[in-house]
């Protein structure tokens, strides 16, 4: 690309200086890759399936779930029947109660309440977990995340806030592991956390 970023002060000294303004045509023009970081320069989050903006400065808006497409690997990924397959532990269950979308959403209480599901991935094969949360306690946070996939565990960022919000990651498969645990709990905490519109697929 050759076309004039527009930043906001090139040649500042202030990194403020390299932000984005409207109209660059660097807004939605990078590559898409993993291990990012999951934020720019300035703390801003960065996206996981979208294509980012190229430069420092995430400016544009962005939803991974919906850049990620492709078929959703999670059976009942919004609750909708219930809890099952799901796997609970402790005080899980589904809730009607002010869902992100359709019917329901999962609520875990308590620590440590969680839910687990296992998919089917294939090998050497990168995936995107997206997904919603909430909690309602100050002390509460709720995680959603991904492990036994023949890698590191990995999770969203903790989801702390009263009202329903969204955010995903990328994980790799291993060379030879067929199946990865998906899983919703309350991490710390006496509040609840609820899980919602839960989504894997293959990037």
């Amino acid at each position: 690309m050759t076309a004039d970023p527009l930043l906001a002060d090139p040649g500042s000294a202030d990194p403020a200086g390299y932000k984005l303004k409207a109209g660059s045509p660097a807004r939605g023009a990078g590559q898409v890759t993993t291990g990012s970081g999951g934020k720019d320069y300035f703390g801003s989050p960065t996206p996981v399936a979208c294509r980012p903006d190229i430069g420092a400065h995430q400016v544009s808006a962005f939803d991974d779930a919906a850049c990620s497409g492709g078929t959703n690997l999670v059976a009942n990924p919004g609750f909708e029947t219930g809890v099952s397959p799901w796997a609970p532990s402790g005080a899980v269950a589904a809730d009607t109660a002010n869902p992100h979308g359709g019917g329901s959403s999962l609520r875990v209480s308590g620590t440590p309440s969680t839910a687990e599901q296992k998919i089917t991935v294939a090998p050497d094969t990168t995936y995107t977990l997206s997904g919603w949360g909430r909690v309602d306690a100050y002390d509460t946070q709720l995680a959603v995340g991904v492990e036994n996939f023949g890698g590191s565990e990995t999770r969203i960022p903790a989801f702390s806030a009263f009202g329903w919000r969204t955010g995903s990651i990328t994980f790799a498969r291993g060379a030879t592991n067929t199946s990865a645990t998906l899983y919703c709990y309350t991490r710390t905490g006496k509040g609840g956390g609820w899980c919602d519109d839960l989504k894997v697929v293959k990037q």
